[in-house]
């Protein structure tokens, strides 16, 4: 688990976190979000004790960091490396490594030099290295830029595993269906402090103007589903192809909205709300 209390950090006369709060739990998958500049480095430099210098107040237990792919040594093969963080870290086996480096597609080439790898090839070196060994924490930052499909899919079953097995994780990425998909909490990042931290029905609450209520009528019956709309004064996003009718400015409540439906004699096959995304919520703040 990590704990973040009041933290703030500066360079020179610039502000890079300002008093930011928040926690990661163990056995959930925890991300971390925001545009670029908004305080993601820091955040994981101060976690990392890479950057000592701050106030407040931060516990930890131990952690393992996923470095930065262009940091690895570029002299030694794939395979040396991560014998020599295999050591470091004290794991008697090299089962688990080998079993990923298959995984990830990395096998034929675990003798290779870094320096020979391409871009992707050494981020799956990174996540290796950070995957490995018995720790409390994991901190996976950008693990999937970068990376084929079929491999960033394993990557984050894997990161999916660690929760399971009671691990707290962090991870930061600029895919947001990505975040949307594997994450059990979120938090926001913008200019250095922490706007919210919540599932992703939490966050976008402040957001709830833009949601969207969807209803699905029989097909003749969606022009006076549209009409009726229009004569209530919603705006409608109409779908001809599947007879579905969003309201973008739908009522909180919609039971008056339903019974007007009711009274015209319009037949629904259903209706649900679709909440804004995690872009929408980005583009937010």
């Amino acid at each position: 688990m990590i704990s973040v209390d009041n933290v703030s950090v500066h360079f020179g006369s610039k502000v890079a976190l300002n008093d930011v709060s928040f926690s990661v739990k163990n056995g959930a998958i925890t991300s971390l979000v925001g545009k670029n500049g908004a305080g993601k480095s820091t955040v994981i430099n101060v976690l990392s004790s890479y950057l000592p210098r701050y106030s407040g107040k931060i516990s930890k237990q131990r952690l393992s960091v996923m470095p930065d792919a262009d940091n690895l040594y570029r002299d030694m093969t794939g395979y040396h490396f991560l014998k020599m963080m295999n050591s470091i870290k004290k794991n008697k086996s090299m089962a688990q490594t080998d079993a990923l480096l298959r995984e990830l597609g990395i096998w034929d080439s675990r003798e290779t030099k870094i320096k020979d790898y391409s871009f992707g090839m050494k981020k799956k070196v990174a996540f290796i290295q950070a995957y490995i060994g018995k720790f409390d924490t994991y901190i996976f930052d950008e693990p999937t830029s970068g990376v084929d499909y079929a491999a960033a899919k394993v990557m984050m079953a894997r990161v999916r595993t660690l929760a399971e097995k009671d691990k707290a994780v962090l991870i930061t990425s600029h895919d947001m269906q990505e975040i949307e998909k594997v994450s059990d909490s979120i938090i926001l990042i913008a200019n250095g402090h922490i706007n919210s931290q919540g599932t992703l029905a939490e966050i976008s609450e402040f957001l709830a103007d833009k949601k969207l209520l969807t209803f699905v009528s029989l097909p003749e019956d969606q022009v006076k589903l549209v009409a009726l709309f229009n004569k209530l004064g919603y705006i409608t996003v109409i779908d001809d192809q599947t007879s579905k009718t969003s309201v973008k400015n739908a009522p909180a409540d919609a039971t008056e909205l339903l019974q007007k439906i009711i009274e015209n004699n319009i037949t629904l096959k259903g209706f649900y709300e679709e909440l804004p995304s995690l872009i929408d919520v980005m583009d937010a703040i």
